[in-house]
């Protein structure tokens, strides 16, 4: 079973909300860093404040991802 560790760029707005994901170091597998920017949408954060204010901000996040044995056969999108 692939796994491996893929780095995201998130783009989160001053509500916490992840806005944008982007990849930028792979797992070694184009299906497990779908999954990974795939995990964040609707991701919520606590937002990033600076003198009491809520502000957007870009970080990264590594993510370690793994297959799972329930996936095997199955296309990409339904695991």
């Amino acid at each position: 079973m692939p796994n491996g560790t893929a780095v995201l760029r998130l783009h989160v707005d001053e509500s916490g909300a992840v806005r944008k994901t982007l990849l930028v170091s792979s797992s070694g597998s184009a299906v497990l860093d779908s999954a990974a920017a795939r995990a964040l949408v609707g991701a919520k954060f606590i937002p990033y404040r600076k003198a009491g204010a809520a502000i957007p901000v870009t970080t990264l996040m590594p993510m370690n991802v793994k297959a799972s044995a329930h996936c095997r056969g199955l296309s990409p999108l339904d695991c």
